[in-house]
């Protein structure tokens, strides 16, 4: 069996980290069961999704990268002018619904996540 160490997480390299898009000032609300505050700033969001990564990397039954997948469903770009938009899909399992809901800006050039806002939802007939 591989070892899996945090240095195959993503949250271990700066070009895998999803806040290596976000803005200066970017904002996050994780799903349930993460704490229910609002996080604010790069910082903040990348400690928190270390702790996301290594319960991922813990929990996950694969021997070797990549430790999870995202398949997006029922994705939709709402372009908000030339320089935002807002971005929604769909992450399912069997046993939730995750929603992802990121608002993205042209920052100098370049695409940025200025918010994200998660919420899981249990699919019917599950707890």
């Amino acid at each position: 069996m591989a070892s899996r160490d945090a240095s195959s997480t993503p949250s271990s390299t700066s070009t895998s980290t999803p806040s290596r898009n976000a803005s200066p000032t970017t904002t996050v609300f994780f799903p349930t069961p993460e704490p229910p505050q609002r996080y604010d700033g790069k910082a903040a969001i990348r400690a928190h999704f270390a702790l996301v990564f290594a319960a991922i990397l813990a929990s996950s039954k694969a021997i070797a990268p990549p430790w999870h997948r995202l398949d997006p469903q029922r994705l939709t770009i709402q372009p908000l002018g030339a320089h935002a938009a807002i971005v929604t899909f769909e992450l399912h399992n069997g046993e939730r619904i995750a929603r992802r809901t990121p608002v993205l800006a042209e920052i100098g050039g370049a695409w940025r996540i200025e918010h994200l806002h998660a919420s899981n939802m249990a699919v019917a007939g599950k707890p």
